[in-house]
């Protein structure tokens, strides 16, 4: 498989072939929303309105699947390069909770470099690619393109910081 070149340093199992990756496009549930809500209320945020969100329909790319299939959440590092990538379910947790819906509904986060900054597939594009964008500013014009494919992105040693 294409990651085996690379250092894990976090293994989590591996997701079962046929798990639901439905989960991802799913509307969001009565409970997701209603921490949502608690949470908005709670930082006094008014102009997020999870109630009118709308989910693309994602489907996952098959070199995403397969890191999955190997390890559902974990890490890799490669020099300054760490890609610590999330589980199928907190794909969805991150994708809500950091209001990706509101500001760039068409980017999926699937990791994070360790210092705030995602990795994200760009589903504007028939074939995502892989962009590099700061939790606390989802504008998908201040992302930095990456790759074309996880193996790609993994192989640079740099931080994705500086891509910003």
């Amino acid at each position: 498989m294409w990651y085996t070149s690379f250092e894990f340093y976090d293994r989590q199992p591996g997701l079962q072939p046929g798990s639901m990756t439905t989960l991802l496009s799913a509307p969001v549930s009565a409970t997701e929303l209603a921490l949502l809500e608690q949470n908005l209320q709670r930082m006094s945020i008014n102009n997020v309105h999870p109630r009118q969100w709308v989910i693309p329909q994602f489907t996952l790319p098959e070199e995403l699947l397969q890191l999955l299939a190997c390890s559902n959440g974990g890490g890799i590092v490669n020099g300054s390069r760490e890609f610590g990538f999330f589980s199928l379910e907190q794909i969805r947790e991150y994708y809500l909770h950091y209001h990706f819906p509101q500001y760039t509904p068409y980017f999926l986060p699937i990791a994070f470099n360790g210092g705030g900054i995602f990795y994200a597939y760009d589903y504007r594009q028939q074939t995502p690619p892989i962009v590099a964008i700061s939790a606390g500013n989802l504008d998908a014009a201040d992302s930095a393109l990456l790759g074309y494919s996880l193996q790609e992105v993994l192989e640079q040693d740099t931080d994705i910081a500086d891509s910003l």
